[in-house]
C-alpha cells in the first residue's frame, strides 16, 4: 500500500515539473539525466511524458521563426513536426502549420499523456505513448502500410476520444484566462463558438477538436487543403479568419499550450489526491 501511494506521490512530483516548467528547461538548455538510483517508474514517467513535451510540439520552430529565421530553414526544422510537405511553403503556410501541429499536439502530446498517467500509471502513459507513435510512423493509408497504419489509427483514435475533448474544454477555458490580459488576441467566447461548429472539420473523430477551440481562440482558419507525398489532400478549413496570420502566432499558440497543461496537471493532481482518499478510507 505505502509503495502505491510513493508511486501516486512521484507522479504528482513529475507533473508539475514538466508541466509548469518546459519553458525554463528549454531555454536554459537543461536536459535531465536518469541516474543509476531511477526506479523504472521514475523512467517509464519521465520517458513517457517528457519527450513529447519538449521535442514533439514545434519548440525548434516556434523561437527561431519567430525572429526572423530564414525560411528554408524554418521549412526544414518543421519538416521534422509536421506530416505535410513542406518544401514549397510559404512564410504564411509555415506560421499556419506551426499553429495546427502545437494544437493537435496539446491533447496527443500533452494533455491526453497526463490523463494516461494519472488514472493509470506509468504503464498505461507509456502504452498511450507507444499507440500515438505508432500512428504517427505508420497511420497513413498508403498501399505498403495499409492493414498496419489502420490499426494504428484506430487505435489512436479510440484512445485519444476522451482526452481530445477534455483538450478542447481546457483550451476555451485557458482562452478566457488569456483574455484578461491577452490585448484582444484570445477570445474564449469565439473559441467555445468554433469549437462546435468545426471540431468534426476532420476525417478523424478527435484532430479537429483542439484545433477548432485554437482557431477560434486566436480568430485564425486553419486546416485546409496541402500536399502529403506529393499528393495534393483537399481538407476542409477549421476556424474564421478575423485577421491575417502573424509570426507572432507561434508564440501565442504556445501561451494557450502552457495554461491548458497547467490546468489539467492541477484537474490530475487533485483527482490524484482525491483516489488516494479513497482508497485510505475504503482500502
Amino acid at each position: 500500500m505505502r509503495k502505491k501511494y510513493e508511486i501516486k506521490a512521484k507522479v504528482v512530483s513529475i507533473l508539475f515539473d514538466y508541466t509548469v516548467h518546459p519553458f525554463f528547461e528549454c531555454a536554459n538548455g537543461v536536459d535531465f539525466m536518469f541516474t543509476p538510483d531511477s526506479s523504472f517508474n521514475d523512467i517509464l514517467i519521465k520517458k513517457g511524458y517528457r519527450e513529447e513535451q519538449l521535442k514533439d510540439l514545434g519548440l525548434p520552430v516556434k523561437t527561431e521563426f519567430s525572429e526572423f529565421m530564414d525560411k528554408n530553414e524554418a521549412r526544414e526544422k518543421l519538416s521534422m513536426i509536421v506530416g505535410r510537405d513542406t518544401d514549397n511553403l510559404d512564410e504564411t503556410e509555415i506560421i499556419k502549420a506551426s499553429v495546427e501541429t502545437v494544437a493537435e499536439n496539446t491533447s496527443d502530446g500533452v494533455i491526453a499523456p497526463l490523463i494516461f498517467l494519472t488514472f493509470s500509471g506509468p504503464v498505461g502513459g507509456m502504452f498511450y505513448k507507444a499507440a500515438s507513435t505508432m500512428d504517427s510512423m505508420v497511420g497513413y493509408k498508403n498501399d505498403r502500410y495499409s492493414q498496419y497504419g489502420f490499426f494504428a489509427a484506430k487505435l489512436d483514435d479510440i484512445l485519444n476520444f476522451i482526452p481530445s475533448r477534455i483538450s478542447a474544454l481546457l483550451i476555451i477555458i485557458s482562452s478566457f484566462l488569456l483574455c484578461i490580459n491577452g490585448k484582444g488576441m484570445y477570445d474564449g467566447k469565439r473559441a467555445f463558438r468554433v469549437f462546435k461548429s468545426d471540431r468534426f472539420n476532420h476525417k478523424s473523430p478527435n484532430s479537429a477538436q483542439s484545433e477548432a477551440a485554437y482557431a477560434g481562440a486566436l480568430g485564425l482558419k486553419l486546416a485546409g487543403g496541402a500536399y502529403y507525398f506529393n499528393k495534393y489532400v483537399d481538407k476542409p478549413y477549421i476556424g474564421i479568419e478575423t485577421r491575417k496570420i502573424e509570426r507572432e502566432d507561434i508564440l501565442r499558440s504556445h501561451k494557450i499550450l502552457y495554461v491548458t497543461s497547467v490546468l489539467c496537471e492541477v484537474l490530475c493532481t487533485a483527482a490524484i489526491f482525491i483516489i488516494m482518499k479513497l482508497n485510505m478510507i475504503f482500502l
